[in-house]
């Protein structure tokens, strides 16, 4: 829909409060239902005295204040929260009009004053994964001491680079049994992903597939394309909780994050030598800086290699293949 097309309605500035501003953000944006779900908590914990107030009465002072306050404990989710919050306010500036046809809020961002006292919190880069050397012990806390569908879930993440939140609601729809791979897989920035599987994910879905069920001539006989592929008893998406954590650090005394197995998968490839534009084009990195790769156009089998070089690494880490398979059934 046209952004204009969602003007309908005449505000005045007293009736353009945080929550109002936050909800037209998320729907106008086409913002995602994980991340508009997390803009919501944390905005209901941050700001809880702010959501019904107009966006016009929240003032450089209370600004620095809040974000003091908030720093003490979580720095770096501080400053992510007002970066979102500064949006809102330059979403403002550019989407409400009064009955004149007029910009509404006019004021200055009142967010730049973190940026005018160089207050942001710098974001260390993460660089946690799962060792080589931790690989045996991991794996096997994965297939002895998860449910199967958490089981299937984190391999496959281990194996394909994808996010947490694209592997728990992939669907059937999104795999192709005849070219091996994932197909429209929706990813950050409402961009759909594509990649070829390696042989050893393509045998765990085709377990999970056949559970069951038939499958006869690439068709879906019992499963409907629109089922989840790791989903629970519920039949709704896999579900990250602290408890899966729990136990897999408890059984193996590694902590880990399922982010964890994206950056794991990356730097196996790195260590193989692997191209750098074959490995964003497997995990569905944006490229927009390098026009060579903007350009370059990859088929499934010319990536293939690459993949299946990258799980056999992960199963020579792991030390004992057929164990594992067999668990992993």
């Amino acid at each position: 829909m046209n952004m204009l097309e969602e003007k309908l309605e005449t505000l005045t500035l007293e009736q353009l409060t945080l929550a109002r501003v936050l909800g037209d953000y998320i729907r106008i944006r086409n913002i995602a239902e994980s991340t508009a779900n997390l803009y919501l908590r944390t905005f209901g914990y941050c700001f809880p005295d702010w959501l019904d107030c107009s966006i016009a009465s929240i003032t450089k002072t209370s600004i620095m204040s809040r974000f003091k306050i908030l720093s003490i404990t979580t720095p770096a989710q501080t400053t992510r929260t007002f970066r979102v919050l500064s949006a809102l306010f330059v979403f403002a500036t550019k989407f409400y009009e009064d009955d004149q046809g007029h910009p509404l809020y006019t004021a200055r961002n009142p967010v730049e004053i973190l940026s005018a006292t160089r207050a942001w919190h710098k974001a260390e880069r993460r660089t946690r994964r799962i060792l080589p050397e931790e690989m045996p012990a991991v794996w096997k806390a994965i297939c002895v001491h998860t449910l199967p569908h958490e089981r299937d879930l984190t391999l496959f993440l281990m194996f394909t680079g994808l996010r947490y939140s694209e592997g728990a609601t992939l669907t059937w729809a999104n795999v192709s049994w005849k070219d091996k791979a994932l197909i429209n897989v929706p990813i950050k920035q409402g961009r759909l992903h594509s990649m070829p599987l390696p042989d050893f994910i393509v045998g765990m879905l085709r377990r999970r597939y056949n559970r069951g069920d038939k499958f006869t001539d690439d068709r879906w006989t019992v499963k409907q394309p629109t089922d989840f592929v790791f989903a629970s008893s519920t039949g709704r998406p896999c579900r990250k909780t602290s408890t899966f954590y729990r136990q897999i650090e408890t059984a193996t005394g590694v902590k880990f994050s399922f982010h964890d197995l994206r950056r794991g998968m990356v730097s196996t490839g790195l260590a193989l030598k692997i191209p750098e534009i074959e490995l964003k084009m497997l995990i569905g990195h944006s490229y927009k800086q390098n026009m060579t790769a903007r350009y370059g156009v990859l088929t499934f089998d010319e990536l293939r290699p690459a993949i299946e070089k990258i799980a056999q690494e992960l199963l020579r880490q792991a030390r004992a293949v057929p164990a594992i398979e067999r668990a992993a059934q």
